[in-house]
This record gives C-alpha cells, sequence and structure tokens, in this order.
C-alpha cells in the first residue's frame, strides 16, 4: 500500500495507488486499476418537441423547455441529418442553438442525448497527515483543477 498525493488537491488529499476493487463499494461498476476505477456512463435521451408551428430551416429552434439540456449534448429525430450536436442554450427563450443548420417540421420531437463518457474515481483517499480513509473523490475533478493551475 502506498499513498501519493491527489494532483490537483493542493497537496490535501492521497489515494491509495495500490488499492483493488475489494476496497470500493460492492455495487461499484467498472475495473480498477492502480487505485483508480473507471467506469463508462452512458445516459438516457430526453425527448423535446420543437415549438415552430411551421416547417423552419434554422441552427436555432425553441422548444418545450430546454431544462436538463447541456452543450454538447447530441441530437436526433426524424428531421435531423447528419452529426448534430447543441452549441449553445438559451433558457430564458427555451432555445437551443445546433451544431448545423436543420429543416425541421412543425412540432417536431427531438431527442437530446448526453454523449457516453467514461469517469475515473480514486478509490481510498485519506487527508495528507491523516490515517482515516475518507472514501472515494472524482478524478476527473481533480485532473481539470490541474489543468487549470492547481498543483
Amino acid at each position: 500500500m502506498a499513498f501519493v498525493a491527489v494532483t490537483g488537491s493542493n497537496n490535501v488529499w492521497q489515494y491509495d495507488n495500490a488499492a483493488t476493487a475489494s476496497d470500493t463499494y460492492s455495487d461499484a461498476q467498472g475495473s480498477v486499476s492502480g487505485g483508480i476505477r473507471t467506469q463508462t456512463v452512458t445516459f438516457a435521451g430526453l425527448t423535446r418537441t420543437t415549438q415552430n408551428t411551421a416547417e423552419s430551416t434554422s441552427t436555432t429552434f425553441a422548444i418545450d423547455t430546454a431544462n436538463e439540456i447541456m452543450t454538447g449534448f447530441v441530437v436526433t429525430g426524424t428531421d435531423i441529418s447528419g452529426t448534430v450536436t447543441v452549441t449553445s442554450i438559451n433558457r430564458a427563450n427555451n432555445e437551443v442553438v445546433l451544431s448545423s443548420e436543420q429543416t425541421i417540421g412543425a412540432e417536431h420531437e427531438l431527442t437530446f442525448t448526453r454523449p457516453s463518457s467514461v469517469t475515473k474515481t480514486y478509490i481510498k483517499c485519506r487527508k495528507v497527515g491523516e490515517t482515516a480513509i475518507r472514501g472515494e473523490l472524482n478524478k476527473d475533478y481533480y485532473d481539470q483543477k490541474h489543468a487549470d493551475g492547481t498543483p
């Protein structure tokens, strides 16, 4: 067992780089290597209805609600051609901006799906200078903090 610093935690956290699947929750999904659990996460799509009253060609479409939709979501539907993603959202007006111009019929259903993603988690962590195991930390979060300049 070797505890090493969690990069991006400003030397606050350590993880056991020899931790195995037996060191995490019994129902945890994914695989474990070097104390890090890796899991692919998929998401169900959100169905929304366009609010245009006639066929429209544009990149911007009003939908019944923009709640829960995020930039990068993939958009599918009978009127969608090619690979289309959400590039921006105007929640106040319930509008989404798509990555390419589309011709969409009146009140058509669109499905917005978050792309599958891989998440990584440190599975056996403690604070520097302590011996008590505190649980798990999101590795992706600390990797981003490190990319933003946190040691």
